[in-house]
């Protein structure tokens, strides 16, 4: 309990301190400026719903109960109040949640790893009907992966490759950026490579692994993705064995315009 008022508490205040407040309305009125005025009001009146639905899930997420139950599609699939999971620490279960249970989405995996096992977007594939790109520099798991996946799994240095042309035919809203690269300054490299000019990257996972290399890499990422408008809805995410090893990220500005056009 005393965790959840922390993680809570600290997440208002990330929330607070980022979104426009009333204050901006009546300076942006007094300079006559009324269009934009009128612009920032929407939006300001749509961020407030998606700051309910964060604590919503924060609340939520901090108090879930995890069982164990068979799948006929994979044995390493668990479920999560009803929600498949093969994510180490229910990344996949976190983006559903965000997106609504989104059907069709988009995703952008850099470190896929293994196809199925402890995997962030086979079920966002398989049960979803997500499309997606992965990325993976191990010949072996790309082969693998390819094998048993409908979405393509490339193989590359995610801090080299060329963003632009693997999200060539990509939406410009992708809603999932999964960034898993060992040693944990690559994942650094790569996301900052990422076209953020160009697209919209909903909700971004960070494997920043301080429990291995310190905070160094997590407090590089964090001032990088604040910079991008990004809230950070759960920081220091833990996994048994593992430690702190990820942050999850939400563009809160793209999900309001997309909630009022």
């Amino acid at each position: 309990m005393i965790k959840l008022k922390i993680s809570f508490l600290s997440l208002l205040s990330e929330f607070f301190q980022w979104y426009p407040q009333e204050s901006t309305i009546r300076d942006l009125m007094l300079r006559g400026n009324s269009l934009q005025a009128g612009k920032t009001r929407i939006f300001l009146r749509t961020i407030k719903y998606y700051q309910q639905r964060i604590i919503f899930y924060t609340r939520k997420y901090l108090k879930l109960k995890i069982t164990k139950k068979s799948s006929n599609r994979n044995e390493d699939t668990i479920f999560l109040r009803g929600k498949p999971s093969n994510s180490l620490s229910f990344q996949d279960v976190f983006v559903l949640e965000m997106l609504k249970e989104k059907r069709g989405g988009f995703y952008l995996e850099i470190g896929a790893g293994w196809p199925k096992r402890i995997n962030n977007t086979y079920v966002l594939e398989s049960f979803y009907n997500w499309r997606g790109i992965s990325i993976d520099y191990d010949e072996k798991l790309v082969s693998e992966f390819n094998a048993v996946r409908l979405n393509p799994c490339i193989m590359g240095d995610a801090t080299t490759l060329n963003y632009h042309e693997i999200l060539k035919c990509a939406p410009i809203d992708i809603d999932y950026v999964s960034l898993d690269i060992d040693p944990a300054g690559q994942s650094l490299v790569a996301l900052s490579r990422l076209p953020f000019e160009k697209f919209n990257f909903l909700i971004i996972t960070f494997e920043h692994d301080s429990y291995l290399h310190g905070n160094a890499i997590k407090k590089l990422a964090r001032i990088f993705l604040k910079s991008k408008h990004y809230i950070l809805v759960k920081g220091d995410v833990e996994a048994s064995g593992f430690g702190k090893h990820e942050d999850w990220w939400v563009n809160c500005e793209t999900l309001a315009s997309n909630r009022t056009q």
